[in-house]
This record gives structure tokens, sequence and C-alpha cells, in this order.
């Protein structure tokens, strides 16, 4: 008997076509083309997607090698953390003042005494990273280090000032010129200030007696 490859159908030996829905019986099944493995793929696509699979392979394995010395090695993947062991933990045990590990906000003042209420409190928050109200661990090296930055923007704003004050003083003077005799007082040890009226006309002032003309011609140079 043959089988019917379309309906399943039983059919005579001697027949070629299926009694129930007319398929032939002789035909030969349609070959399936395998699947290429994923390598055959890769080794097939471009270079912008391989190298995009090598990065994302490279992330995953560093993602895992990080759990996995977590988990097996008790390493906190952040070192900022309550679990990491403190980096600056002889300055950490020089404001615990009641050694019990943990640095409330009055106790971690003490390290930074110096800074407004205000913005040190807001350091103590961000480092307090599970907010707790206390800085445990690697929590107290982020309070330093945020401290630090702060301490950095003040001295940078400071000098700025300052850059800032010398740069203005410094426009504010004005310039002198040595021109000769003063045809006022006669004295020529003396510079000449170089000013401008409201028209823009460059005139000069001797400092000794204030004497002023537009012409530096009648300031002239000893012989």
């Amino acid at each position: 008997m043959k089988k019917c490859g379309r309906c399943g159908k039983e059919n005579r030996d001697e027949d070629n076509f299926c009694r129930d829905c007319g398929a032939p019986l002789n035909a030969s099944k349609p070959t399936i083309p395998e699947r290429e493995s994923l390598l055959e793929r890769f080794k097939k696509s471009n270079m912008l997607v391989k190298l995009m699979v090598i990065v994302a392979a490279a992330f995953i394995m560093l993602l895992i090698l990080g759990l996995a010395s977590n988990m097996l090695l008790g390493t906190p993947i952040d070192s900022y953390s309550e679990e990491a062991e403190a980096k600056n933990l002889i300055d950490f045990n020089a404001i615990d003042m009641d050694s019990d590990g943990a640095l409330t906000y009055d106790e971690a003042d003490g390290y930074a005494p110096e800074i407004d209420h205000g913005e040190l409190r807001e350091i103590f928050d961000e480092a307090d990273s599970n907010h707790n109200g206390v800085l445990i661990g690697g929590e107290f090296d982020l309070y330093v280090q945020k401290t630090k930055q702060y301490h950095d923007e003040l001295e940078k704003q400071k000098k700025n000032k300052e850059q800032k004050e010398k740069t203005d003083s410094q426009s504010c003077l004005v310039p002198t010129v040595k021109l000769g005799k003063c045809p006022g007082c006669g004295n020529s040890a003396e510079y000449m200030y170089e000013y401008y009226d409201e028209f823009g006309r460059p005139y000069y002032r001797c400092t000794v007696c204030d004497y002023w003309t537009y012409d530096d011609g009648e300031l002239y140079e000893e012989p």
C-alpha cells in the first residue's frame, strides 16, 4: 500500500495518484536545506557585525567575572559601597568617636568643619549610598573624594576671582609716556599721563603740575 505524503490516505500499490486528494504518490519529498550554524553565519557577516559581537561578548565576560569574584571572593563590585573596605581608614577611625565602625553626620562633620553645613550635608547624603544615615566602609572614601573636589572647586573659583581682579585693575591703569620737559613746570623727571577726551582725542597731563596739552610737540626730549 502506498501512503499519500500529503493527506496520509492509504492507496493501492499500482496507484500513481492519491484517491483522496489527487496528489502524486511517486513524487519525491522536498529536501529542506540545513540551517547554517551560528559560527558559519558569524564568518560570513561583515566586519562591523563581527566587531559588535566581539565587544558584546567581552562585556558579558567581564560582567560574569566580576559577579563571580564578588560571590567567590567576597569582593564588592562598588568600591564606594558599605561592603568595600575604607581606604582612608586612619581618617575614618580618627573621627569615629564611638568606635562603632559607622560615621554619623555629626562625626563626619569633623573631617571638613570648614565647609558650609548645607554643602557638607549634601556631600554626606550623596556618599550615603543606601541612605541609612551613616557612612560605612567605602562610603567614607566617596565622602573624602567629594570634599576634596569641593575644596578644589573653591580654590579654582578663588584663583579665577583673583585673576579677574588683577585683570580689571590692570585695565584701569592709565598708560604713561615720558616725552620730555613739561612746558608748565619744566620738570623732566616725571611721566606724562595720556588721556582721551569725550571726542576720542589724546592729550597729555603732567604728573607734577597737571599741565595738559593736545600737542605732544610741546613736550620735547632733553638733548
